[in-house]
């Protein structure tokens, strides 16, 4: 299973009414199936780690100077690859079997949402609460992979607007050992300098979001990451890219939203500073427009 921490006050813009494809509200026989989901996905700039989409640089310099070190790659290998701008780590170009996309930084952004493989787990409470009261939503893992897929926003193209789920990599010696083999395959299977760099490119760009820091392990995440382009008319219809924003704690967050299923959720559960009347209010709210019962409160011991 995986969770979504967020607050209780966040629950009525999540479990929503379903919107017809002419964004009317629908109205059908059953009540529940009126309701769905509605996550949003943020743009990786903006989440809690300020050096976001750094880590995987980092990791690939250090690879690239450990392979030079041991005589793994040649000089000038090594120059190609480590000062190559074709290879663009901390950029969001994208390539395929098919055909080039050249989706930079310039006209796509990537777009994410967060989950956790913890259930109850303190850090995340204390995170996620903010002076409210925090929840989580309760998924299994396969089933919300399936439904996001379901809900690919432009099927045409092969890569832009799907949507992955993947763990996040904490593990420096996991994230050098993945580099380095991406590295050395490319090098045994390319002898053009701009040939391996295209090929490392094409391998390691999707770590760029799934490296992270190892302070922030105690999260345990799982990402579900979309890459939208700026202008959506050049991709399709416009509409599926539409871009939200969000105000916190000063900053203008951009994001999108994706509708789900409320057959994907599981259950709630509810942060231990809440008291009997929240999780009780929580609870009749959660079975009025969803018909699950599966609303607790956590188990940790803690006062304040």
């Amino acid at each position: 299973m995986i969770y979504h921490y967020t607050s209780t006050a966040a629950l009525t813009n999540i479990i929503v009414k379903k919107m017809d494809e002419k964004k009317e509200l629908c109205s059908m026989a059953n009540p529940l199936e009126e309701m769905e989901l509605k996550l949003r996905f943020s743009h990786y700039r903006f989440l809690n780690d300020a050096s976001e989409g750094d880590e995987l640089q980092k990791i690939f310099s250090l690879v690239c100077e450990e392979l030079l070190k041991e005589k793994r790659i040649g000089s000038e290998i090594y120059s190609g690859i480590q000062f190559n701008d074709r290879i663009m780590i901390g950029s969001t170009r994208m390539t395929n079997s098919e055909s080039i996309l050249r989706l930079t930084e310039e006209d796509c952004d990537s777009y994410i949402c967060c989950f956790s493989y913890d259930r109850d787990s303190l850090p995340m409470w204390r995170y996620y609460s903010h002076g409210l009261v925090g929840c989580n939503l309760e998924f299994h893992k396969e089933s919300l992979k399936k439904e996001l897929r379901i809900q690919e926003l432009n099927p045409r193209e092969n890569y832009v607007g799907k949507t992955i789920l993947e763990n996040v990599i904490y593990n420096d010696g996991k994230k050098k050992e993945l580099v380095q083999q991406c590295i050395l395959d490319s090098v045994e299977n390319h002898k053009d300098v701009d040939n391996i760099c295209s090929d490392i490119r094409n391998k390691l760009y999707i770590f760029k979001f799934l490296f992270k820091n190892e302070c922030f392990s105690t999260e345990n995440e799982v990402r579900a990451i979309i890459h939208i382009p700026r202008d959506g008319s050049k991709h399709g219809d416009k509409e599926k890219f539409e871009i939200k924003f969000r105000e916190k704690e000063g900053i203008i967050i951009p994001f999108i939203e994706r509708r789900i299923p409320i057959s994907a959720l599981i259950g709630i559960n509810i942060s231990p500073m809440a008291s009997n009347d929240v999780v009780e209010s929580v609870r009749d709210y959660v079975v009025r427009y969803t018909g699950i019962d599966r609303v607790f409160k956590s188990k940790l011991p803690v006062r304040y």
